[in-house]
């Protein structure tokens, strides 16, 4: 794939997390490689973590993702263990689709 095409589902991804109001600009870096998309920073609540990657799901020209996030806001689970000490918090680490 062209870093030209790289470049431009990068921006399309930056673009889709912003517009959808859910995280501040910047706040997920994006690098895309290959048409695979590496999503890393830090996001305050595990829902915005999960939502990233739900959001992404399918997009054209996207071969995979990995998910690199990471959650600040430490919340209780049922289990006791934070979300963000619990390993099993979240939806995809990685996932290949075409």
């Amino acid at each position: 794939m062209s870093i030209r095409i790289d470049c431009e589902i990068a921006r399309t991804i930056e673009n889709m997390l912003w517009w959808s109001g859910y995280w501040r600009r910047n706040e997920i870096r994006v690098v895309v490689a290959d048409g695979w998309a590496t999503l890393s920073g830090e996001v305050e609540w595990g829902y915005q973590k999960r939502l990233a990657v739900h959001v992404l799901r399918g997009l054209a020209g996207m071969t995979g993702m990995t998910d690199d996030i990471v959650v600040a806001h430490a919340r209780s689970t049922v289990s006791g263990a934070s979300e963000a000490e619990n390993p099993h918090a979240d939806v995809v680490t990685s996932s290949r689709w075409s």
